[in-house]
Parts: structure tokens; C-alpha cells; sequence
């Protein structure tokens, strides 16, 4: 049975009483959680496949853009002489837009926004966006793994550059 999966968002009295954005919360944890899900069942799937044609020992035949994703390990590549098991990572790691992308890929209109700047905390309705997806995830895969963490990346320039990830891990 597929369908279109509707993740509930929890208001809870803190979240109200918040000086949050209730429908972009909404908005895009709606789109989120629909994706992500699309996202993992898929390398579930390719995941399978490669695990086939290792045991059938047709590595050769593997799509290289496949190999990329997911094998680790590999000394070598030649037909059926591998020296150490191939090892599939079981995750799947998906970053999240910026805020500042979110809100204009998703409609946080700018007149709106300079108009409302003092009134709506966008960092806070941006961490509760990452905490309900995790909550709406995990209702779909219940026993999997599912975390957020933070990553930060420093460029040549030494401009720092935050990526919030959201993990999911069924090893």
C-alpha cells in the first residue's frame, strides 16, 4: 500500500507560546519528511542490489556510480579476487537547506519577512523544523537510528560554514 505520508507536527505549549513560525514549521517538515523517507527506502533497495552482486560474485558489472555511495573497502577491483570483504554503510546522511535557503525555496514571503523580523524567531522555528522531522521520521521507521548533528566546515578563507544533517541508521 503506498500513499501520500502527512507527518503530524506536535504543537506543544512551549512551541505556541514560542515566538515561532507555526506554518513554516509546518510547511516544511510536510515536505521534508515525504522526501527523506523516498530517500532511505531507495538505498535500501540499492543497497540489496549491490549486496547481490557481491555474493554472486559480479562485481565487475556494478554501475560505478553506485560504488560510490555506499562500498568501502575494496583493495580489488579485478573479477572475483576481492582480498577483504566489501562492507555496505547501512545510513543514510541528508542535509538540510540553510534557513535562509528554506525561506525562499518555501515561501516566507520578504515583504512579510522584514515586517514580522522582530516578532518571529526563524533560528528557533529552524531548530524545531529539525526536531519534528526527526519526530515525524521516526514514527515511519520506528526501531531505525535517528539523529541530527551539526557539522561545521571551514573553507580557505576561514569562513566557517555550518551543515545540519539529518541521520538515519538501520545497521
Amino acid at each position: 500500500m503506498t500513499g501520500i505520508i502527512i507527518p503530524t507536527i506536535e504543537y506543544t505549549r512551549e512551541l505556541i507560546n514560542s515566538n515561532c513560525d507555526l506554518d513554516f514549521i509546518s510547511k516544511i517538515v510536510s515536505i521534508l519528511v515525504p522526501e527523506i523517507r523516498g530517500k532511505v527506502l531507495n538505498k535500501i533497495i540499492e543497497d540489496k542490489i549491490i549486496e547481490d552482486k557481491i555474493r554472486e560474485n559480479k562485481l565487475p558489472d556494478i554501475d560505478p556510480k553506485l560504488l560510490g555511495k555506499g562500498i568501502h573497502k575494496i583493495r580489488d577491483m579485478t573479477p572475483g579476487t576481492l582480498k577483504e570483504e566489501p562492507t555496505i554503510k547501512k545510513r543514510l546522511l541528508y542535509e538540510l537547506k540553510s534557513l535562509e535557503e528554506l525561506k525562499i525555496k518555501y515561501g516566507v514571503n520578504a515583504k512579510i519577512f522584514h515586517q514580522q523580523e522582530d516578532m518571529i524567531d526563524y533560528e528557533k522555528s529552524y531548530t524545531e523544523v529539525i526536531s519534528q522531522t526527526i519526530k515525524g521520521l521516526k514514527n515511519i521507521f520506528t526501531d531505525l537510528n535517528i539523529y541530527n548533528e551539526t557539522k561545521e566546515t571551514n573553507d580557505i578563507h576561514d569562513n566557517i560554514t555550518l551543515h545540519h544533517l539529518i541521520i538515519i541508521d538501520w545497521s
